[in-house]
């Protein structure tokens, strides 16, 4: 074989993946098991390490019925060109989930607005608290994905 590629399946090599359903306000482990997704809601015990050093930022096309389309650089790169269309901004990033909430390492890639904010939220509080803590990843724990507002 010239090419050299391995031709045998490698949906092993595949990272499982954390959703957002920005409708519901929940967050979903997502397993797969005889080749079938199964959305398993971890929003009540929601706790993760989050990779903050390697996020990605860019642009991501989630079309229906198939595989994400990705524009994305190393955060604090220049931003990608926007390839219009159907994409908008996002992240994705690498996390390790609490024990309560599966235990494994998964990759959430996002354009929910309410998830960008608050992750750039635990980003910059992350950034301010990393000098202090060399070689430390922070452990984010959900409290709540309702926004309450007190109106007069």
């Amino acid at each position: 074989m010239a090419f050299g590629f391995n031709y045998e399946s490698n949906a092993g090599d595949i990272v499982p993946v954390l959703k957002f359903d920005a409708r519901a306000g929940r967050f979903f482990r997502v397993d797969r098991t005889d080749g079938q997704n199964n959305p398993v809601d971890i929003t009540q015990n929601f706790k993760a390490v989050m990779d903050f050093e390697n996020i990605e930022v860019g642009y991501i096309n989630f079309p229906a019925g198939a595989a994400p389309e990705f524009r994305m650089v190393p955060i604090g790169s220049p931003m990608p060109e926007n390839p219009g269309g159907k994409f908008r901004q996002g992240i994705r990033m690498m996390l390790k989930l609490g024990k309560e909430s599966g235990g494994d390492i998964r990759e959430i890639a996002t354009t929910a607005k309410a998830v960008l904010g608050a992750f750039d939220q635990c980003h910059t509080e992350y950034m301010a608290a990393a000098k202090n803590n060399p070689g430390k990843l922070p452990v984010v724990s959900l409290e709540t994905t309702i926004l309450y507002r007190d109106w007069e």
